[in-house]
């Protein structure tokens, strides 16, 4: 008789009313292992790849509709690198000095 008592009850959903029916997947964190707990830049982990900038291709970004959008992300992605390279490039510089 306690046996019984034991099995999971079943659940409570029902199908049907308003809202979408089918599982949304929330926008992954690329790169979110890499990055630093202080400062800019990432961090480079042992036994993983170097960490590196990317947007991974999706199917849907080769609809024309969306080109500006997609243009503005690249543009975005390449203005970062510049910025981080220039940080770099202005500490190697000061180092070399002191």
């Amino acid at each position: 008789m306690d046996e019984d008592m034991d099995i999971a009850p079943q659940l409570k959903y029902k199908a049907g009313g308003s809202g979408i029916h089918r599982p949304l997947r929330g926008s992954e964190d690329t790169g979110a292992e890499y990055k630093s707990k202080k400062g800019k830049g990432d961090v480079k982990k042992t036994g993983k790849h170097d960490p590196y900038a990317y947007i991974p291709l999706k199917k849907s970004q080769l609809n024309r509709r969306k080109r500006a959008k997609l243009q503005g992300q690249f543009k975005g992605m390449v203005r970062g690198a510049q910025k981080g390279a220039m940080s770099g490039k202005k500490m190697q510089k000061n180092k070399r000095k002191a």
